[in-house]
């Protein structure tokens, strides 16, 4: 899997595939993106699913993600250490199906920490 290391708090924006698969993304039937606690896992997250044909609105999309299909990305809004871990996407085609994949680790920064003080202070404040 290819490992992305981001910054706790953030929007970000994760490449969901490989560069040069956008003009497969033609053939593509449908679009599977899951989320694991590690790679080892079998039950996994449903976060999006998506029939391309249609180009709408996901079926499916989880609350804290936004997915862009023009392009395979996935946008997690406000990241937090819940939406670390490996994101699963499958392409479906006509004949066949591909499996890309991506660990995502997020750091908390010294802004990071300095959120979560305050936080801290005023709840018990």
């Amino acid at each position: 899997c290819q490992e992305v290391t981001e910054q706790l708090g953030r929007n970000l924006l994760l490449p969901l595939a490989s560069e040069g698969i956008s003009k497969s993304m033609n053939k593509s039937i449908h679009i599977l993106v899951t989320k694991s606690e590690s790679p080892q896992k079998n039950v996994k997250t449903k976060i999006v699913s998506l029939s391309l044909p249609e180009r709408a609105s996901p079926r499916f999309l989880e609350n804290g993600y936004k997915f862009h299909p023009e392009n395979l990305k996935l946008e997690i809004l406000q990241s937090k250490k819940e939406t670390e871990g490996w994101y699963f996407t499958t392409l479906e085609e006509n004949f066949s199906v591909r499996h890309f994949c991506l660990q995502l680790k997020l750091l908390c920064l010294p802004t990071c920490k300095l959120k979560s003080i305050e936080k801290y202070f005023v709840a018990i404040g």
